[in-house]
């Protein structure tokens, strides 16, 4: 680790430790008088059997320095964001294999129709019973399909002939093709969370353990931890139009009344999380799909964050 690197997590760490003991000051008392500052990890939190209190991991400033807690990138790396904040290691992982992973296949079919791919994509032609392997780019807006090399054996060599007579005998009778983007399978629910997971984690930077610890954020760390379940029938709104990945804001919602929460942008997606106490917020939103219908709202909009603050010098939400 460069020592620019470790000096910027471990001031992370420090202000984090404070939030940590500010917001929660009898925490660490059974540790003793004399104990170190400690770091808790936003995502690890579980509510213990009476759904009151939470059980947490607690990270010694010497847990940046063995990597047990790691720099978050917010939002994901592949969608050019930024070091914002410490999750610990386990998280970070998680989070990118089993839900960011998802996220970037569903952006890739996206990314090659508009022509912004840097690479083609391997796509499945289905045209009737025939079936072949290509590779699929857009240049000046115009859709390129190329077929590999026979000496890639990716192809029946028989299929293509065959094919091209059936072409030949049927002009103007051809079965429509169907392209299959076939290395981009992913979950549509793995895909949604790993939006949910980093709009979490932008307000943690933001508003810290007061705002994660409030009432009706557990369902949030529920949904993010189990991701093919349906704790959230609703917490994601696409935007139509371009907008690109460096469009990242934290909005609070004002109107309509029963909208009233924070949201974060971060390219065509705006996820929606509750404000302090708002234990109904989800169950409103998935009302006769109010999110589907609704285009507009008035709202406050805030920059998005360059470090973590934990809410110790911001407005909290």
């Amino acid at each position: 680790m460069k020592a620019g690197d470790l000096e910027k997590r471990l001031r992370w760490f420090d202000r984090g430790a404070a939030a940590f003991s500010q917001v929660f000051p009898d925490a660490l008392a059974f540790l003793g008088p004399n104990a170190s500052p400690h770091y808790v990890c936003p995502e690890c939190a579980e509510p213990d059997a009476s759904g009151q209190n939470y059980k947490v991991q607690l990270f010694s400033r010497t847990a940046v320095q063995r990597r047990e807690l790691t720099a978050e990138h917010v939002p994901p790396k592949a969608f050019s964001g930024r070091e914002l904040l410490l999750t610990c290691k386990s998280c970070n992982h998680r989070g990118g294999f089993e839900l960011e992973a998802h996220a970037r296949k569903r952006e890739n079919p996206y990314d090659v129709l508009r022509g912004v791919a840097t690479k083609p994509a391997r796509v499945r032609l289905m045209a009737g019973r025939f079936h072949f392997s290509a590779e699929l780019k857009v240049e000046e807006g115009m859709l390129e399909l190329q077929l590999p090399p026979e000496s890639r054996n990716a192809n029946d060599p028989k299929e293509w002939p065959a094919y091209k007579q059936e072409m030949i005998r049927k002009v103007g009778d051809l079965p429509p093709i169907t392209i299959e983007f076939s290395n981009d399978a992913h979950s549509f629910a793995r895909a949604n969370a790993a939006w949910l997971r980093h709009a979490y984690l932008a307000l943690f930077a933001v508003a810290g353990y007061r705002y994660i610890f409030q009432p009706g954020l557990g369902i949030v760390r529920k949904q993010i931890k189990e991701p093919d379940a349906d704790h959230i029938p609703t917490f994601l709104a696409a935007l139509p139009g371009e907008h690109p990945w460096s469009q990242r804001r934290i909005l609070m919602v004002r109107e309509p009344e029963w909208l009233q929460s924070w949201a974060v942008q971060i390219g065509r997606y705006v996820v929606f999380l509750p404000r302090p106490g708002d234990t109904s917020f989800y169950a409103r939103l998935a009302e006769d799909g109010k999110i589907a219908n609704r285009r507009q709202f008035n709202c406050d909009v805030f920059d998005w964050p360059t470090e973590p603050s934990f809410g110790l010098d911001s407005v909290e939400p």
